[in-house]
């Protein structure tokens, strides 16, 4: 595994004027809120039946029930109204993507993700977001899983994005699959599983325009696989979340993805972000949040991925055990940790700390400022332990949780210290490093 040393630098004035920039580019869209119910719909079948009669603000199928795919045509069909869709206990198969437009605001509401489960049977994408900035897309209690498009686009280029993909990404406009429209809606996700799902790119989710907000969910085993179309090698990148724009995950955990190669083409020099990839001028932040177990095949940055253009804040976070490395900065304006435990997997790029954070290989390392709680890491080839239990569920989540005598104990920076942890725990008194608070 790639180490390189620290270096540990004092505060400049270029600093002070680049990070009241980035706070200000990824934090204005933090707090989101669901639409006010106007109206809804309460879905009493699993059945993927389509409306009869879109338009007429009823949600009727052939058989005189409301299904999934009709309460959301009927909510295409409206503007200046927001719904809520209630889901009850199943499994909805898809056979098709369901497409999410309404100008105003939808809420998807399920009976908690072990109870609803929307599947995209392994052959389409779950669902498409193209709402325009006035709409606010929020989907609650539920599983996405078995979403793969891979068969439901001749361009693979249309093929990111597993269980959702907001936006599109404008390659070429007069291409039916992606036109080059420019969409900016709010996406809201609380309390959802993203598991099983299959992408070129973006295996679980896709974010490509908007603004897309993650608090309370699970992001696991999915896959972004390589392709070979029409002589074109790509793919593989963000196994988990593939992000081009605007993304804030609070509160959640992204385990066990993976980007790989398929059976059909073996791919050499491509593949990146098993975890998250960050992609071209992406704005990240992440915070209590836990990273672990992912994994790349064939290129870098299992745990997170970021590149030329990009900026990422992770704060009182735990990126453990990916397989080549926790965190890989590829020409990012800036990486930035606070509170942050960072172990068994490597740091490979530039770094900039705020102070409190845990990493025990070596990496390149620029402090700002003076703050108040150091960085723990190793010297003099002095190997450090974090102290940790075994990946396992805690309340509703899966994480580590620091042992009794571990050094992560109460060492967080107090300046960037959040009220409570990734399960809901509060942080009281001094917060300790990572994700998880010891009790």
């Amino acid at each position: 595994m790639e180490t390189r040393r620290f270096f540990k630098l004092t505060q400049i004035a270029f600093f002070g004027l680049l990070f009241p920039l980035f706070f200000s580019s990824c934090e204005v869209f933090e707090e989101v809120l669901s639409p006010e119910n106007n109206s809804s719909f309460i879905v009493n079948t699993t059945d993927d039946t389509s409306d009869i009669n879109p338009g007429d603000d009823i949600c009727e199928d052939v058989n005189g029930n409301c299904s999934l795919r009709a309460a959301v045509q009927e909510t295409n069909t409206r503007s200046q109204v927001t719904y809520t869709i209630e889901l009850q206990e199943g499994n909805y198969l898809l056979d098709s993507t369901l497409e999410l437009k309404n100008p105003f605001g939808v809420l998807i509401k399920g009976k908690g993700p072990e109870n609803t489960v929307v599947d995209g049977q392994d052959g389409v994408r779950v669902f498409q977001i193209n709402a325009t900035e006035t709409s606010n897309i929020s989907i609650h209690d539920l599983t996405i899983s078995g979403g793969n498009p891979e068969y439901e686009f001749s361009d693979f280029r249309a093929t990111i994005g597993g269980a959702i993909r907001v936006g599109f990404l404008n390659l070429d406009p007069e291409s039916p699959v992606d036109p080059p429209l420019r969409i900016n809606p709010f996406v809201n996700l609380k309390n959802v599983i993203i598991e099983n799902n299959t992408a070129y790119a973006g295996g679980g989710i896709a974010i490509l325009q908007g603004r897309f907000n993650m608090e309370s969910c699970i992001v696991r085993n999915n896959s972004a696989v390589s392709v070979n179309f029409q002589g074109q090698e790509g793919g593989g990148f963000g196994g988990g979340i593939y992000n081009k724009s605007l993304l804030n995950i609070k509160n959640s955990s992204i385990y066990q993805n993976e980007t790989r190669d398929t059976p059909r083409f073996i791919a050499t020099n491509i593949g990146e972000g098993g975890g998250i990839f960050n992609a071209i001028d992406a704005r990240a932040v992440i915070t209590n949040t836990t990273i672990a177990n992912n994994n790349t095949d064939f290129r870098i940055g299992s745990g997170i991925s970021s590149i030329s253009g990009s900026i990422a804040r992770i704060s009182n976070s735990s990126i453990i055990d990916n397989s080549r490395s926790g965190i890989e900065n590829l020409g990012a304006d800036s990486i930035v940790l606070a509170n942050t435990l960072v172990s068994n997997n490597s740091i490979n790029g530039r770094i900039y700390s705020l102070g409190g954070n845990f990493m025990d290989e070596e990496g390149e390392y620029i402090s700002l400022g003076t703050p108040t709680s150091p960085d723990q890491f190793p010297t003099f080839g002095i190997t450090i332990l974090p102290m940790l239990s075994s990946f396992q569920r805690i309340g509703d989540t899966w994480g580590y949780m620091p042992l009794e005598g571990s050094p992560l104990i109460d060492q967080g920076n107090t300046a960037n210290c959040n009220d409570i942890d990734q399960s809901g725990f509060s942080r009281s008194g001094l917060c300790d490093i990572g994700a998880i608070e010891y009790r």
